[in-house]
């Protein structure tokens, strides 16, 4: 696709009349190496090394990339995380932009659970869409809290002509500031420390969030500011996952928090309605990664129909608990054969990322439905589970792909497309390497030189990182 499609169909592909000439031209999911249309995929060994080298390059060269390059690595520094830990941090980071110019048909579909066909959608990444919908960063924690005010809190409002009442303006003017104050914290703490004239702020998040509504006079006169309060609070119950929760959410619901239960994936697919119809889904993981993830899945399978005496059937129930299955990710055991990948949590939490999808939809029932026509035929075929993709890199061998998916469906999920992004993981750990050079050599500034030489130790690491034969000799996990 040309890059004047690409912008043409970004945010409104129903004013695009590039749009409307490709409509008949549905993105077909290629499953079989004739179909596959990337040009990587047919190319000499040497004109696609050559290739996948000036994606990267180009990639590399996108504006705005330090800035969350340095992000990123300040993030782990502060958290005294290792080299290999930025290493892999970057590594994922990576392979989320290389992935995000790339739609459904530009990548090899290795595994397909179910005949999806015909799926008119536009790719747009993650932080865009919520940027256009509810003007946040990607925070979880602000999406649901948007989710909140905009579907729960008008059931906690009392009837109209009720001195409590609030006005629907009123809902939304509390949610436009419970989240400004989350996404700008720092400022509207410094705000507050200069009008209360105190030297070390001590004010909780609800009590901030209060001033400031105040502030701004958008605080309801009378009984209604008992209503707001109350919306207030249990907003912020709602995002909560702390152990109590946790435990009552468990026992009056028989699920997690929603916070727990919702996964944001980098990239979304909109149709021209702009509603949100399946997802993208990246992880740069290695050969070993994939082998380790495929075996404990395929123990859990066994596990799940398996039916023994209750005492042993008690032991089966404790083994499940430990891996925490959430969709398809789950802990890979501390005594895992490979020592590398023992105790990393790996895999897809393909649930997480539908139930993102409801939410963003706004959906009046709680299950998805969406209705595909084919171009052609006129047939109608209803989809009940969101399609999400998840993209690995080139690298890693069908039949383990291929074994994925199939424990996949066996665990019940559908719909679920697995395929590889034209790039290996050497290719994604150069491209790494190339991001961290640029931010913390290339362009190098007062805060990155700070934050390199914040100690010996990050000074050293940063020494490390800055040569990319850390990179590529770094063992494989």
């Amino acid at each position: 696709m040309s890059d004047e499609t690409s912008q043409n169909r970004l945010y409104s592909p129903y004013d695009s009349e590039v749009y409307r000439a490709e409509k008949a031209e549905q993105n077909i999911i290629p499953t079989s190496p004739n179909e596959i249309s990337h040009p990587l995929e047919i190319q000499t060994t040497e004109q696609r090394n050559l290739s996948r080298r000036e994606a990267v390059r180009k990639v590399a060269e996108l504006p705005n990339v330090s800035e969350e390059v340095y992000s990123i690595v300040k993030e782990a520094v502060e958290k005294n995380k290792s080299r290999e830990d930025i290493i892999n941090m970057l590594i994922g980071y990576s392979a989320r932009i290389l992935s995000q110019g790339l739609s459904v048909d530009k990548c090899r579909t290795i595994y397909k659970s179910t005949e999806i066909g015909v799926l008119p959608h536009t790719c747009i990444p993650t932080p865009e869409y919520l940027d256009i919908k509810y003007n946040v960063p990607q925070r979880k924690d602000l999406v649901l809290l948007a989710h909140f005010f905009d579907m729960e809190a008008p059931k906690l409002n009392p009837k109209k002509g009720s001195p409590n009442h609030l006005e629907e303006e009123q809902i939304q003017q509390t949610k436009n500031d419970v989240l400004y104050v989350l996404s700008n914290y720092k400022q509207v703490l410094s705000d507050w420390v200069k009008e209360n004239r105190i030297q070390e702020p001590k004010v909780q998040r609800e009590q901030l969030i209060r001033w400031y509504i105040g502030h701004k006079h958008h605080k309801p006169e009378g009984a209604a500011s008992k209503t707001q309060n109350v919306m207030i609070d249990e907003a912020f119950r709602y995002i909560s996952y702390n152990e109590k929760e946790v435990e009552k959410s468990i026992l009056t619901n028989f699920h997690d928090p929603v916070y727990m239960e919702t996964s944001i994936p980098p990239t979304l697919l909109i149709d021209k309605n702009d509603t949100v119809v399946g997802a993208i889904e990246i992880t740069a993981y290695s050969k070993n990664e994939v082998k380790a993830l495929a075996d404990v899945l395929e123990k859990i399978t066994d596990l799940t129909y398996k039916r023994e005496d209750p005492i042993e059937d008690h032991d089966r129930m404790m083994l499940l608990d430990s891996y925490d299955l959430r969709g398809l990710q789950v802990n890979i055991p501390k005594d895992y054969k490979d020592k590398n990948v023992a105790g990393m949590r790996l895999g897809l939490n393909i649930s997480g990322i539908r139930n993102f999808i409801q939410i963003v939809n706004h959906p009046k029932s709680d299950r998805f439905r969406y209705d595909l026509i084919d171009p052609h035929t006129g047939e109608v075929k209803s989809l009940r589970e969101a399609p999400v993709f998840w993209r690995l890199p080139d690298d890693i061998p069908d039949e383990e792909i291929d074994k994925l998916g199939r424990l996949a469906t066996k665990l019940g999920y559908s719909n679920l497309i697995i395929q590889k992004l034209p790039f290996t993981r050497e290719d994604i750990k150069i491209l790494g390497h190339a991001l961290f050079f640029k931010t913390f050599k290339m362009e190098k500034t007062a805060k990155t030189d700070a934050l390199r030489n914040k100690n010996t130790q990050t000074k050293d690491m940063f020494s490390q990182l800055i040569n990319r034969d850390n990179w590529l000799k770094s063992p494989e996990k």
